[in-house]
């Protein structure tokens, strides 16, 4: 007779996801998973696989999160020009608060062990993700004269996430807040 799980999947998952965002997947151990989920080894096994597999479950979720929470007030109402610069400010707000840790797609792409293919297209998936984001935004500004409208949209999409990425890895850092705000003082030029 099968056992009945005793355990939330959606609860454990969320806290495998907070310690291999805390920690990357190198140094997340299987023990340091069971003992963050409160979830039995061969319960873990049975439900998620192998920590491989549990790791590309929590990079799924967290693409969620960006889709649904992360990226809604890049896609929100009002000025564009001024969700692009909101949203960017957010970014450093988060990171510098320790809200949040570092992007987990940029710790994961920049392990030294990338993983598998899996990993790297759920990192593909991440950018795409941002890029569409900032892309719209960029399309509605150009809309509104806020940019203007011979200026490439896809460029400035690209421009937009990675000065996304660095003012992530500026803050993973420890860059002090006027260094980081610089940094993004002189990006948001480039739409002008």
């Amino acid at each position: 007779m099968a056992r009945t799980r005793e355990f939330d999947r959606d609860i454990a998952l969320d806290r495998a996801l907070r310690l291999f965002w805390l920690k990357g997947y190198d140094s997340t151990s299987m023990q340091n998973l069971v003992d963050e989920t409160g979830v039995n080894r061969a319960s873990m096994y049975a439900t998620f696989g192998n920590k491989h597999a549990l790791f590309q479950a929590a990079l799924d979720r967290y693409n969620e999160l960006v889709e649904n929470d992360f990226l809604a007030p890049l896609r929100g109402t009002g000025p564009a020009r001024q969700r692009i610069e909101g949203f960017l400010q957010g970014v450093i707000q988060s990171q510098i608060s320790g809200e949040h840790p570092a992007c987990l797609m940029i710790k994961s792409s920049l392990a030294v062990n990338p993983g598998s293919q899996e990993t790297r297209d759920q990192i593909d998936r991440f950018i795409r993700s941002v890029d569409d984001a900032f892309l719209q935004a960029v399309k509605d500004a150009q809309a509104g004269g806020e940019i203007a409208p011979e200026r490439n949209a896809d460029e400035l999409a690209r421009y937009l996430t990675y000065t996304m990425q660095s003012l992530i890895v500026d803050a993973a850092m420890r860059l002090s807040r006027p260094i980081t705000e610089a940094h993004l003082r002189n990006a948001l030029k480039a739409l002008d």
